[in-house]
């Protein structure tokens, strides 16, 4: 048990919250990562201040021996790093052109019906199907594999893009129309209905809330600019965004993670006796398994073979078309054999991985360098999609998050062989060409390239 763990982890998170709060459109627009920083930095403290604690996955013992030190300052240390180019000025006020109120289609409609149709296809394909998993007691990845189409295996793939496209098309009704589109609020409904239906649990509502609430950032930028948003809003609106209707949407979230959670250890999983501890295992234990043996190899023992990991992650991977990282983490556990029956046969991969990977690949001390320089790239893609839906540059904020949604895996899992993949790089350019074009377009015309109606007839907003 380390008695420093717990006041370590108060003061850190105190540190994060405070510059959070000095930069809240830093903690919407990474609200992928931070509640990732969050859940795994209270994982660690507990079982490093409260352990040792058995894993049932690696079959030993973890924490209790100060190790979760390390990892909570590596956590707090990424946060700190995604908010910091959030500090830098921005674009000019100027460069805002004012609301809009439109007397005809706009590009928010065009992306409402596009978006309507294509859940309708998808619970219409679940139901054609004639399955569904909450009610057959079905595993979702066994749903995805045996029974379920190409629609539902396209969303489960890209759907953190899905979620972000949806809530910046609320958010450009603010900005545009000063209104809040709340049509895109009820398709993420939807959305989550459709998760929770087909046996997902707490990773896909995750995505989707953090996606979702991504492009809201523009919201207190906006602010931070001299050009309010949320000023121009409906009063009824304006309630929407008070704490106590945010408190009462993440209790409503939670609830339905937590019967997702239930349903699939103690209905789908029945057989296990022991399904309540095992829920506890998966929040507690397994997102931070994986640090005590590299924390013991790399810092501890001086025995991380950095040649190795290198070759495992990138040159000679077990299944190079998933995340190299875990899998190299695992083999050094499990060994070769073992690994490979549960990546291969069971699909089954190990939770967590950063910082981990770093640690394995660059040694204890280059380790803390490349942990910065990632996290500083991540906070200014972040910085320029946030600025990208105040400024309503649809490319560049579509394609950003493109991006992001492959590189944020090196967070979530230590996925990093993204790095050596084509695909990557050209998601890479698509954004940096994104970013050129529609910010020489603004600054030549003065408004957006993708225009926002169709129809010339809009007028000022106070002019209703």
């Amino acid at each position: 048990m380390s008695e420093l763990d717990w006041p370590l982890l108060v003061g850190l998170l105190t540190l994060l919250a405070l510059a959070g709060r000095a930069r809240p459109e830093a903690l919407i627009a990474g609200a992928f990562v931070f509640f990732t920083i969050v859940w795994r930095m209270l994982a660690a403290t507990v079982v490093d201040g409260s352990g040792p604690f058995w894993s049932s996955q690696l079959e030993r013992y973890i924490g209790g021996d100060g190790g979760g030190a390390v990892y909570l300052f590596a956590w707090a240390l990424t946060g700190l790093l995604v908010i910091l180019p959030f500090a830098a000025s921005g674009a000019p006020v100027s460069a805002l052109a004012p609301a809009r109120v439109t007397r005809g289609a706009t590009l928010g409609d065009l992306a409402f019906w596009a978006a309507f149709l294509f859940l309708v296809a998808l619970y219409g394909d679940m139901l054609q199907r004639g399955t569904i998993p909450l009610f057959e007691g079905m595993e979702r990845y066994d749903y995805a594999r045996n029974v379920a189409g190409p629609l539902h295996l396209w969303l489960f793939e890209y759907g953190g893009v899905v979620a972000f496209a949806l809530g910046m098309f609320c958010v450009l009704g603010a900005r545009m129309e000063a209104r809040l589109d709340l049509r895109f609020i009820g398709l993420i409904g939807m959305l989550y209905v459709y998760a929770f239906l087909t046996g997902h649990r707490l990773s896909a509502f995750y995505v989707f809330f953090a996606y979702f609430l991504m492009p809201f950032s523009a919201i207190p930028l906006s602010a931070r600019l001299g050009c309010p948003i949320a000023s121009r809003l409906p009063a009824r609106q304006l309630k929407l965004l008070s704490w106590p209707a945010l408190a009462v949407a993440a209790c409503a979230a939670a609830t339905l993670v937590a019967v997702a959670l239930l349903n699939s250890y103690l209905t789908v999983r029945a057989a296990d006796e022991d399904a309540i501890s095992k829920v506890i295992e998966r929040i507690a234990v397994q997102p931070v398994e994986i640090w005590w043996p590299t924390w013991e190899r790399t810092f501890t023992r001086a025995e991380d073979d950095q040649q190795l990991a290198l070759r495992a992650m990138f040159e000679d991977p077990i299944d190079n078309t998933r995340n190299t990282g875990i899998q190299y983490l695992m083999w050094m556990l499990l060994g070769d054999s073992r690994t490979r029956e549960l990546i291969l046969t069971q699909g089954v991969m190990f939770a967590g991985g950063y910082p981990e990977v770093l640690f394995e690949i660059f040694g204890p001390h280059l380790g803390w360098a490349a942990l910065v320089g990632l996290s500083l790239l991540y906070g200014l893609a972040l910085r320029q999609i946030a600025y990208a839906v105040l400024r309503g540059q649809v490319l560049t904020a579509l394609s950003g998050t493109y991006m992001l949604f492959t590189a944020g895996l090196l967070f979530i899992g230590g996925m990093l062989n993204w790095l050596v993949a084509w695909t990557f790089w050209l998601k890479f350019a698509t954004f940096l060409g994104a970013v050129m074009i529609e910010t020489w377009w603004l600054a030549r015309f003065g408004a957006p390239l993708i225009p926002w109606t169709f129809s010339r007839r809009s007028v000022a907003a106070g002019a209703r």
